[in-house]
């Protein structure tokens, strides 16, 4: 038996985090750009406790120091090894110092002077009022079983579907399942003006799902088989059209459903109209881009011809869309309350 090599513990990356040191960093760098912008917020709340003297530029720099401390967090923990993150945890002893440092640094190089307390407080809030939320899920789903509903043909029939039911129904069911999104974005933004007009944005990009090539069961019928490994069929290029629905698949060539985004913008203005009443005027945009990918494309292979001896018939439809995203809307709206 050969012997097994052991490294020095110094060596070794923080366990918790070992799943991120395969994540590339041209997908790594969506959740470095949310936690820079969410702990950059330390910055403005400092500014706040100083009474708002303090220049904007040291203001924006001690924002930047904050956010990028909080990036080092996530590179530490999820690149190097265990001495990095003793030396960094050992940082954050420092960190006041050296916030205090740069501040005066700032003023000293660039001659700044301190602004009036009304206007820093003014920036300074204003700056914390700018609320943003974004996340970035890196994750993957395989299997052979799904849940209690099967997207992937549609049964819902809780604890009684036709997975297990035959032998032969298990050939090629392993794979990629259809909830199988390696990337998901999201950013969700609101900004409320001084004059208490807010603004607000929704921004999501997803990947598409696998795409499978079902064909018929002897017994069970459609939609019973993968005719290839689940979730590895390649989406075709689809000939067939149906009039008035837009036949356009974005993910041709590839083995998942088009990757999707979309944008949605709103505006919301309070009007006072007494101690007890408010007017409430409100405006959305939704789809702002107007982009209407294939949601869901048709796996349907081929079907039962219904006639005994008759070999199953192709679908000219394969890999067209079925489900797209809901065109550009606007909404419009005012609300009364007293």
């Amino acid at each position: 038996m050969a012997a097994q090599t052991h490294h020095p513990w110094y060596l070794y990356a923080p366990k918790p985090w070992t799943q991120f040191r395969t994540v590339p960093w041209k997908r790594l760098w969506l959740l470095l750009t949310a936690v820079f912008l969410l702990f950059s917020v330390i910055g403005f709340h400092t500014s706040l406790l100083q009474k708002g003297n303090a220049p904007y530029a040291v203001v924006i720099a001690i924002a930047a120091f904050s956010g990028c401390n909080a990036v080092l967090w996530i590179i530490v923990l999820s690149r190097l090894t265990t001495p990095f993150l003793i030396g960094l945890v050992a940082l954050q002893f420092f960190i006041g110092p050296i916030t205090v440092w740069l501040g005066r640094w700032t003023m000293n190089t660039f001659h700044l002077q301190p602004v009036p307390t009304d206007l820093g407080i003014h920036f300074a809030a204003n700056s914390i009022l700018f609320v943003v939320i974004a996340s970035y899920v890196f994750s993957g789903l395989t299997g052979n079983y799904e849940g209690l509903f099967r997207n992937d043909n549609g049964q819902s029939d809780p604890n009684i579907t036709s997975l297990f039911d035959l032998q032969s129904l298990l050939n090629n069911t392993y794979g990629r399942l259809p909830n199988d999104r390696p990337h998901q974005f999201k950013f969700n933004g609101s900004y409320r003006t001084p004059w208490k007009f807010l603004i607000s944005g929704n921004f999501y990009m997803q990947s598409g799902t696998p795409f499978n090539k079902l064909i018929p069961h002897a017994i069970y019928g459609n939609n019973e088989g993968f005719g290839v490994q689940r979730g590895t069929a390649v989406v075709p290029t689809v000939s067939a059209i149906q009039a008035g629905f837009p036949n356009i698949v974005d993910s041709i060539g590839s083995t998942r459903t088009p990757t999707t985004m979309n944008l949605d913008l709103g505006v919301y203005y309070p009007i006072n109209l007494g101690e007890k009443r408010e007017l409430r005027l409100t405006g959305d945009w939704f789809n702002v881009f107007n982009s209407q990918r294939a949601v869901t494309l048709d796996q349907t292979y081929s079907l039962n011809s219904g006639v005994a001896g008759v070999p199953a018939t192709v679908n000219p439809f394969w890999g067209s869309a079925l489900l797209i995203q809901a065109p550009s809307a606007f909404r419009f709206g005012a609300k009364f309350s007293f």
